[in-house]
């Protein structure tokens, strides 16, 4: 893919390949040489400083426990993960535990 789709959740350039994470209802108007459907997105809906360390280990720690694969996203002072859609309930447990409350999950 060598444009990415306006709409795009986060887009990754580099030698090799562009990666777009895209909501799977915009999949039909986009030409891709592969994809990989069946995820869902989950927000860390609050700023994390640049200073806390290990959060993300944390989340992902608890998640593999559990036999849960993640994709990890960072913004400027936002984390997110993408999570399958069969182990969405299970993911949700665990954030659970861990204290987070589940607001919204998009696809």
């Amino acid at each position: 893919m060598n444009n990415a789709p306006k709409n795009s959740f986060a887009v990754i350039k580099d030698k090799k390949e562009t990666t777009a994470v895209v909501d799977e209802k915009l999949l039909s108007n986009i030409k891709t040489a592969e994809c990989e459907k069946g995820w869902k997105l989950i927000t860390f809906d609050f700023v994390i400083p640049f200073g806390v360390i290990g959060f993300m280990a944390k989340v992902a720690k608890k998640m593999a426990d559990r036999k849960i694969s993640i994709i990890a996203y960072s913004s400027f002072s936002t984390d997110h993960i993408l999570v399958k859609k069969k182990h969405l309930k299970k993911a949700e447990e665990v954030l659970a535990k861990m204290g987070f409350e589940i607001f919204e999950i998009f696809s």
